[in-house]
């Protein structure tokens, strides 16, 4: 068990069908090194001329946009999972390692530039910077069984 980064692949998308075939669909950081994301309000706020208190429209917040940085050991996983991520696809994030699944597997499209990053201090570990935008919920499968 641990984290994963895995390419949704639609077995209905003739564009996917390429992806069955390449064996990099799945990567695993060695940890999530770190993570932040946000939640944009879409509530609408109507300023009335002559009265002080707005009317206001609610509506649910988006769904996550932030940022995960990914820990590999080794500079040949680092570059896998670039690779992997350039791939014009959406993917899963899965963390295995904790409980509260609703809040740590979702899936995500690239938004923004992916960068590999060798660590200054260390200079043996490497990072993948990852900007998303969350899509949908949690995938289709149960890691609870």
């Amino acid at each position: 068990m641990g984290f994963q980064i895995n390419a949704h692949i639609d077995p209905d998308n003739p564009e996917d069908w390429d992806l069955w075939t390449d064996t990099l669909s799945t990567s695993s950081p060695v940890e999530v090194y770190g993570y932040e994301a946000a939640r944009q309000s879409q509530n609408v706020i109507h300023p009335i001329l002559g009265k002080p208190d707005p009317d206001v429209t609610l509506r649910p917040a988006s769904l996550r946009r932030g940022t995960l940085d990914l820990l590999f050991t080794d500079s040949w996983f680092s570059s896998q999972c670039l690779r992997m991520l350039s791939k014009p696809a959406s993917f899963w994030f899965l963390d295995e390692n904790t409980g509260d699944f609703d809040h740590f597997r979702f899936r995500f499209v690239i938004d923004g530039e992916v960068r590999e990053v060798l660590d200054d201090s260390t200079r043996k570990v490497w990072l993948i910077r990852v900007p998303f935008q969350q899509i949908a919920g949690e995938p289709p499968w149960d890691f609870t069984e």
